[in-house]
């Protein structure tokens, strides 16, 4: 045990650590939060040295809170225990509340190695023991194995139509302006792993030894960046490609995610080609607004900084002009402008309907 100062704000407070050994690797595995040096002194004064505490335990509680506070309002495990049906009669947990339990490991202490098998060994010191209570027999790594193997893209599926029309309803969500973009996660699985989803490609990590699992995200673009559809797909995959698929999901759910004919769908450059731009042409609800990369629109490229207008609120780097040119063969709406860097962009409103 450490009494261990640490600096914030120029204000010096006090804690207790112990160190120990996680996954091989020293960390500290116990701290407990004293105050300042004279609240230290205080404590020391006025308990004595007999009645102060020889040890203590500590875990964390505010994650735990927050995420098992929505899991109950959204009626998470309730939703997918619907969708999966009744295990077998001598599972202790249902496959709501094993499946709710493997997502908030994810979300609050992800482990990058064998970590579906520390998962009951996460859960036992940590606060969601507290408030979501669960026989931790039941998440023993040969029971996660089986319910895993019995779970379903279908049922996924089904997961995902059944919460995302619970979160728009029960919190109001405004979809007049969504987002979408692709990223892709390292996997550490090995080379002879038959998974058809682990590729290896152009990885964000930079690394080029580890086979990549790709990520398609839509989701709301407010402040709270609510995902209303994902995807995963081939780490090899051109997000070209990616976004041809994920305009075949939108089109499947436009309805009961209940986009209109005001929705607007903002995307990167990189998703859009020709062809994809002939099948947004091609429905008469889908508006999108996408960064063009250079070239594509060469009356906005040859533009000269003296003629773009500055735009209120940016400062004097924020200058843009908006002009009617050609992209693709089509007149489009375009604005070019700059970023921080100086660097040309032009971002377009790809509707043949209203140029």
């Amino acid at each position: 045990m450490q009494l261990v100062p640490k600096t914030v704000k120029g204000h010096r407070y006090w804690y207790l650590v112990q160190k120990g050994r996680k996954n091989g690797v020293v960390t500290n595995i116990k701290t407990i939060y004293i105050g300042s040096a004279d609240r230290l002194s205080q404590m020391l004064s006025e308990a004595g040295e007999a009645s102060f505490p020889a040890a203590f335990d500590s875990w964390e509680v505010g994650a735990s809170a927050a995420l098992c506070s929505e899991i109950r309002a959204l009626g998470l495990v309730e939703i997918i225990d619907s969708v999966c049906g009744a295990r077998r009669s001598d599972a202790t947990l249902s496959y709501g509340q094993l499946f709710t339990t493997l997502a908030l490991q994810r979300a609050i202490a992800p482990l990058r190695l064998r970590s579906q098998d520390q998962l009951r060994s996460w859960y036992e010191h940590c606060g969601v023991r507290d408030m979501l209570p669960l026989d931790p027999a039941g998440l023993d790594p040969r029971r996660v194995d089986e319910a895993l193997g019995r779970l379903r893209a279908t049922d996924l599926d089904r997961v995902e139509t059944e919460l995302v029309a619970t979160v728009i309803r029960k919190y109001g969500v405004v979809r007049d302006v969504l987002a979408f973009d692709t990223s892709n996660f390292d996997s550490y699985t090995r080379s002879a792993n038959p998974s058809r989803l682990l590729r290896r490609g152009h990885a964000k990590s930079k690394r080029t030894n580890l086979r990549v699992l790709g990520l398609g995200l839509l989701v709301t673009a407010d402040d709270e960046g609510l995902p209303l559809l994902w995807f995963v797909y081939p780490g090899n995959q051109p997000d070209v490609r990616s976004f041809r698929s994920f305009l075949g999901r939108l089109k499947r759910c436009q309805h009961r995610l209940g986009l209109g004919t005001r929705s607007t769908l903002v995307c990167d450059g990189g998703n859009i080609c020709k062809d994809v731009v002939a099948r947004i042409d091609a429905e008469p609800t889908l508006h999108l607004i996408a960064r063009l990369p250079t070239g594509h629109a060469p009356e906005a490229d040859q533009l000269r900084t003296d003629a773009l207008l500055p735009v209120e609120g940016f400062g004097d780097e924020g200058r843009a002009k908006m002009l009617t040119t050609a992209v693709y063969g089509k007149l489009r709406t375009v604005v070019a402008g700059l970023q921080r860097q100086h660097a040309r962009i032009a971002a377009a409103r790809l509707e043949a309907r209203h140029p």
